[in-house]
């Protein structure tokens, strides 16, 4: 079964000559997530994706408030996290992310 995410394959040197193959994360990667809007504060991640345009399709046929988040990684940790979209309609017409939040309402 292949990996999900690129993989640098590495050798450990052991005491007396040993050598241990193993996998080490690669640098930096990018994840695409999609979270969707459960209630009024309320948000559950339905996913995450390697691929843009795989996770952009699956926003688009949900029909809740869902967002498309662009999430990079550094050595296996989390260092950004940016909102692409917003799509949907607020479940409240009074929770609209309008101007300073950055999020498009599509």
């Amino acid at each position: 079964m292949a990996d999900v995410w690129p993989s640098v394959t590495f050798q450990l040197a052991l005491p007396l000559g040993e050598f241990r193959q193993g996998t080490f994360p690669m640098i930096r990667q990018e994840q695409y997530e999609i979270w969707v809007q459960s209630s009024l504060n309320k948000w559950n991640m339905l996913g995450c994706f390697p691929d843009l345009d795989l996770a952009s399709t699956i926003a688009k046929s949900r029909s809740a408030r869902t967002r498309l988040v662009c999430v990079t990684f550094e050595y296996g940790k989390m260092i950004s996290q940016e909102s692409i979209a917003e799509l949907g309609t607020p479940r409240n017409p009074n929770d609209r992310d309008i101007g300073s939040s950055g999020h498009r309402v599509i």
